[in-house]
């Protein structure tokens, strides 16, 4: 079901203009540095430019030793920094509440294994029936190391 964005500023002058369908971003690096420099300053202002569906949610993935809190802390300190609109007190902890954080390697299956679960766990919360979008913010070194087999990560999500 896609949805009318008749309050986004994008859409000014078009018929029916539509918003993305909701979905779970899923950052692979998540925990890296063009997370928080770029990635998650960048969708922040989007949610605060109005042109993200209202079901979404981000999932940061990498080996660092984190949870939820902090990766949001992460996100935090992004925005505070490298965002171009500052943090805005009233609308932080909407998209505070939409990040999350799996920890895993890239070349193990059952860490891709825990990450569906978790999105399965998170995703209904959220109303998102299922669609990911995933984002490769991880070294160019890393995929063409044939240990990391991202085919054979696929079917798992």
């Amino acid at each position: 079901m896609l949805e009318t964005a008749s309050h986004n500023p994008l859409a000014v002058g078009l018929k029916d203009a539509l918003l993305p369908q909701p979905c779970t971003l899923v950052i692979l690096g998540g925990a890296g540095d063009l997370s928080r420099r770029k990635l998650l300053p960048a969708v922040y202002n989007l949610a605060l430019d109005a042109v993200l569906p209202t079901n979404f949610a981000v999932m940061g993935f990498a080996i660092d030793d984190m949870d939820d809190i902090g990766f949001r802390g992460l996100a935090r300190a992004g925005i505070e920094d490298y965002s171009r609109r500052g943090l805005d007190p009233k609308h932080w902890p909407d998209y505070e509440r939409s990040l999350f954080y799996h920890r895993g390697n890239l070349d193990d299956p059952a860490a891709f294994e825990g990450l569906r679960h978790r999105l399965e766990e998170i995703e209904p919360e959220f109303g998102i029936p299922g669609n990911r979008v995933f984002y490769l913010a991880v070294p160019p070194s890393l995929i063409l190391d044939s240990s990391v087999e991202i085919r054979a990560i696929i079917p798992i999500l």
